[in-house]
């Protein structure tokens, strides 16, 4: 059974738990607490070959490997090209699926697409060139906008590595739990449908 790749984009290292950039793992982690997984007794298992912490499961009937990779942001795209080569995966028939951070859609927005461009997410640019393609699934979650109250625009390259605030921190976990009932529905419904869940605002 031709497995589906959900991938989730973040920074290896406590010392990224929890910042904005890794929004990316924390949907992988919350998917893999799905009951089915639950129920499967499915183990996080680093491998090294693959650049990556998988988990197999499966749910909706659908063989599943969740990954994280273990490289920084901007190498992301090694575990992408080592797990389609190893698994002999098409992204022709949508079963590459990567969720990252966005800093360009409002916090708490979720938007799920086939190709586009990075958008400037070195995670994705990564993915995109290793993979000589940009076309597969995205699931985009919303970190934006990178201003404070008053107005002033932080940089994203310190925006991002920041954590949530309490009210923020509520949000991106109701986002989150959104991104994983939007990932059942596309592998138990397919694509239009889960987009219908998932793009609205």
């Amino acid at each position: 059974m031709t497995p589906f790749l959900i991938i989730g984009l973040g920074n290896p290292g406590k010392e990224y738990d929890g910042t904005r950039h890794n929004v990316g793992f924390n949907a992988v982690d919350a998917i893999s607490q799905n009951a089915e997984c639950k129920m499967q007794n499915a183990k996080w298992r680093k491998r090294t070959t693959l650049h990556a912490e998988i988990l197999e499961c499966n749910i909706a009937d659908h063989r599943v490997i969740l990954v994280k990779p273990t490289t920084f942001m901007n190498e992301s795209g090694h575990a992408a090209s080592a797990l389609v080569q190893s698994c002999r995966l098409s992204t022709v028939d949508c079963r590459l699926i990567v969720l990252h951070d966005d800093l360009d859609l409002p916090l708490g927005t979720l938007r799920l697409s086939r190709g586009g461009s990075s958008g400037g997410h070195k995670g994705v640019q990564s993915t995109i060139d290793a993979l000589g393609t940009n076309d597969f699934l995205r699931l985009r979650i919303g970190i934006g906008p990178n201003v404070t109250p008053d107005g002033t625009r932080i940089p994203a390259e310190d925006f991002v590595l920041k954590r949530f605030g309490k009210r923020e921190r509520a949000i991106i976990d109701a986002t989150i739990t959104h991104a994983v009932k939007t990932t059942t529905i596309l592998l138990r419904d397919g694509l239009s449908a889960a987009q219908r869940f998932a793009n609205v605002e």
